[in-house]
C-alpha cells in the first residue's frame, strides 16, 4: 500500500514591462512645477499594468536626492509634480524610476532634465554676455 502525494511545479513566468516616461516640460526654471507622467505597460501585449509600483528617485547637481512613490491606476499611468523651488540648483537633474508589479521584471528607467535661471535678469534662462555695439537706433531707419 503506497500513499504519496504528486508534487506539480508550476513555472510562472516572468513577464517584461514597457515603461514610457513623459516630462511636460524640458527644461524647467526656477519657481516652476515638472509632471513626469509613466505609462506602464505589458512589453509584450502592450496591455497597460495598473497597481504597478513606482518608487522615484531626483538627484540634483550637487548629489542631494529626494525619493517619491506612486502607483498606476487602471490605464497604467502614474505621475509624478517636481516643484522646482525659486532657490533650486541650476544644472542637470537625474530621476531614476524604478518600476514594479507582481509576475513583472523589476524595470528601471532614467531621465533627466535642466534647472534653468529665469530671473528678471535672464527671463530666457540663457546664458548673458555683455557687450556694446557702434550703433545707433537712427542707423537702422536711415
Amino acid at each position: 500500500n503506497q500513499t504519496g502525494s504528486i508534487i506539480t511545479s508550476a513555472k510562472e513566468e516572468i513577464r517584461q514591462l514597457a515603461v514610457k516616461v513623459q516630462a511636460d516640460k524640458n527644461p524647467v526654471y526656477l519657481g516652476d512645477t515638472q509632471i513626469f507622467t509613466l505609462i506602464v505597460s505589458d512589453a509584450a501585449s502592450h496591455i497597460p499594468v495598473p497597481n504597478a509600483e513606482i518608487k522615484g528617485v531626483v538627484t540634483l547637481p550637487s548629489g542631494k536626492s529626494k525619493e517619491f512613490s506612486v502607483t498606476t491606476d487602471t490605464n497604467g499611468h502614474g505621475s509624478y509634480t517636481l516643484k522646482i523651488g525659486k532657490t533650486a540648483e541650476l544644472g542637470k537633474t537625474n530621476i531614476l524610476f524604478q518600476v514594479t508589479s507582481f509576475g513583472y521584471e523589476p524595470l528601471d528607467v532614467k531621465s533627466t532634465s535642466e534647472i534653468k535661471d529665469n530671473s528678471p535678469a535672464n527671463p530666457f534662462g540663457e546664458q548673458i554676455s555683455l557687450f556694446s555695439l557702434p550703433f545707433q537706433p537712427k542707423d537702422i531707419f536711415s
